[in-house]
């Protein structure tokens, strides 16, 4: 099963970038249950479907991902993480042109299910009740049916601020840039048909989100993205 099938589905990493944001107490361990829903847009560029050429197209993908993370905190501005979790995605495929033909043809729609897992590590920094984070994640996502399977790799960069209400309780607001890679190979099979085809993604995402800190070591988090990867991620989590 090649590594580069339906690539796009790759996207639906940007979950993983909401799922450390730091140790927030001095509880060395942590768990937490994170669910994600996501749509990104992409453009196709060209490719072939059934070694028929074409060019131009657009290609949008929704995702729902529920996931379990554990995390290990051996210093407070160090942290390590494994995560694993279940994915249903949907990708339509439309306004693709025969380079013979020149018109387009009709819209696709894809769904699958599958797992994904992967691990991560986390930097930390802070001065005064301003936090610095940055975040490397690499996950793999398997669908069903040998219909896709993806490696991927992706960047983030956190900066926000503290502001405590009591020994217990911290709202936690910051602003993220997340990096991806922008162009995307994309391979697999619709209804017994091979296609392979190249899509431009967005490089840089940004997005912003806010962590509390609860009592009994309970943390919550919410983030959201902008632009033409959006998501919306919430996270419980306990430290123990």
């Amino acid at each position: 099963m090649s590594t580069k099938k339906f690539g796009l589905i790759l996207t639906t990493l940007l979950s993983l970038n909401t799922l450390t944001y730091g140790n927030p107490s001095n509880k060395k361990w942590g768990i937490s249950l994170l669910n994600v829903n996501q749509r990104e847009k992409g453009k196709i560029t060209h490719g072939n479907f059934s070694k028929l050429s074409f060019h131009d197209g657009k290609i949008n993908v929704d995702a729902k991902i529920n996931l379990l993370k554990l995390d290990y905190f051996p210093y407070p501005f160090l942290g390590f993480y494994g995560i694993g979790g279940t994915i249903d995605a949907k990708a339509t495929i439309e306004n693709i042109k025969m380079k013979f033909l020149n018109v387009p043809l009709p819209k696709i729609t894809k769904k699958s299910e599958g797992y994904l897992y992967g691990g991560g590590i986390l930097l930390g920094g802070a001065y005064k009740n301003i936090f610095l984070l940055g975040q490397y994640t690499y996950t793999e996502i398997h669908l069903k049916g040998d219909v896709a399977s993806k490696k991927a790799e992706v960047y983030t960069s956190r900066l926000g601020y503290t502001y405590r209400i009591n020994e217990k309780i911290t709202i936690n607001p910051y602003g993220a840039i997340t990096y991806q890679e922008s162009n995307a190979n994309i391979t697999g099979t619709i209804k017994n048909y091979n296609f392979n085809f190249n899509v431009e993604l967005e490089e840089i995402i940004p997005s912003a989100g806010i962590l509390f800190t609860l009592p009994y070591d309970f943390t919550l988090v919410g983030e959201y993205s902008f632009g033409k990867r959006q998501f919306l991620a919430l996270e419980l989590g306990y430290r123990f």
